[in-house]
C-alpha cells in the first residue's frame, strides 16, 4: 500500500450496518461448505448485542438466509432482545401460495422494513409475473423495501420487471454489490451498475467480502476491492444511494469485522470522502432508505 492509504481516516463512530444475519443451529444452512466456507458457529441476539457494543453500531438490519416459517417466527422476536435498533429483512419467495397473506402477516410487526427474495438457485431466470406482481404491489402500498439478490445473468430480468408500473412504487435494494467477480473481468458488471443507478429508487449495499472471496480463490488484499467500491460509489454512491453492509458473520470465514471496516477505511482514503459524504454511507443514507433506527 503507498503512504497515502496508510492514512486511513477515522469511520464515524457510530454507525448503521444494512445487512447481518442471524446463523441459529436449529436450522441447516445448505450453501455452507459450497458457496461458503464451512463454519458451524452460531451468531445469535446475545453476539449481536456483544458486535454492537464493541463496533459502535447504533442501529442493524438483520436479513433472514432461509426461507422457512419456523425461522421467520424467531426473526420477528429478535428486535426485543436486542441493545440496539434492529430493522428485519424477512426471507418471502413471491410466487410462493399464500404470499400475499404472509406479507400482510410480517408487515404487522413495526420492525419489519422490507422482504428479500433469493432465486431457488443462482443458475435459474430471475422473473417477476403475476401472483408475484401482486406480492410486489403489496409491498409498495405497505412502505416496504424490496430487497433481490442477484447476479449478471439475472438483469434481463431485472431490467423488464423495471419496465413495469409496479417496480417504480416502491424502493428496491440490491444486496451484495451485485456479486461482482472482483478477479474477473469488471466491465459487463460496471454497466449493469451505472444502468441501475440511473433509477432513482433503486439501492445498493455493499455487503461484499464474502460473495467474491470464495475459499479457493487466492486471500484478497484491502486494494484489491477498490475498483468495485470506487465505480460502486461513482453510480450509486455519489446519489446517496450505497450504503454499508458487512454480511457479518458470514463475512467472519474470510476476516474479522474490524478488518472488514479497515478496507473500508483505507478506500475512503484512496477516494478522499470527506467525513459528510463517510457519515452518509454509514448511517444517513441507511435511514434514508428504511427510516429512522
Amino acid at each position: 500500500l503507498t503512504e497515502r492509504s496508510r492514512m486511513s481516516p477515522k469511520l464515524p463512530d457510530q454507525i448503521i450496518d444494512t445487512h447481518l444475519n442471524i446463523v441459529d443451529p436449529d436450522f441447516h444452512y445448505p450453501w455452507t461448505g459450497t458457496l461458503m466456507p464451512e463454519s458451524d458457529s452460531p451468531f445469535l441476539g446475545q453476539d449481536l448485542n456483544s458486535l454492537a457494543s464493541e463496533q459502535g453500531l447504533i442501529g442493524v438490519v438483520i436479513c433472514q438466509l432461509l426461507t422457512d416459517w419456523r425461522a421467520t417466527r424467531k426473526l420477528m422476536a429478535l428486535p426485543e432482545t436486542l441493545s440496539i435498533p434492529a430493522k428485519l429483512i424477512p426471507r418471502v419467495e413471491k410466487d410462493a401460495p399464500g404470499v400475499l397473506e404472509l406479507i400482510q402477516s410480517i408487515s404487522s410487526n413495526s420492525h419489519v422494513a422490507g422482504v428479500r427474495h433469493l432465486p431457488a438457485s443462482l443458475e435459474e431466470e430471475f422473473k417477476l409475473e403475476g401472483a408475484a406482481l401482486d406480492a410486489v404491489d403489496q409491498l409498495a402500498n405497505r412502505g416496504l423495501v424490496l430487497e433481490l439478490l442477484l447476479l449478471e445473468n439475472h438483469m434481463d430480468g431485472l431490467i423488464q420487471f423495471l419496465e413495469t408500473t409496479v417496480s417504480r412504487k416502491l424502493k428496491l435494494a440490491i444486496n451484495h454489490l451485485l456479486w461482482p467477480d472482483i478477479q474477473g473481468d469488471l466491465t459487463k458488471w460496471k454497466e449493469m451498475i451505472s444502468l441501475l443507478a440511473e433509477h432513482s429508487n433503486i439501492w445498493l449495499k455493499a455487503s461484499f467480502l464474502v460473495p467474491t472471496a470464495y475459499p479457493e480463490r487466492r486471500k484478497l488484499e484491502p486494494q484489491d476491492y477498490f475498483e468495485c467500491l470506487s465505480h460502486a460509489w461513482q453510480a450509486f454512491g455519489k446519489r446517496e444511494r450505497m450504503v454499508f453492509a458487512s454480511d457479518f458473520p458470514n463475512a467472519a470465514t474470510q476476516a474479522s469485522y474490524g478488518q472488514v471496516k479497515r478496507i473500508w477505511s483505507l478506500w475512503a482514503n484512496h477516494m478522499g470522502l470527506n467525513p459528510s459524504e463517510l457519515r452518509g454511507l454509514f448511517v444517513g443514507n441507511a435511514e434514508r432508505l428504511y427510516g429512522k433506527f
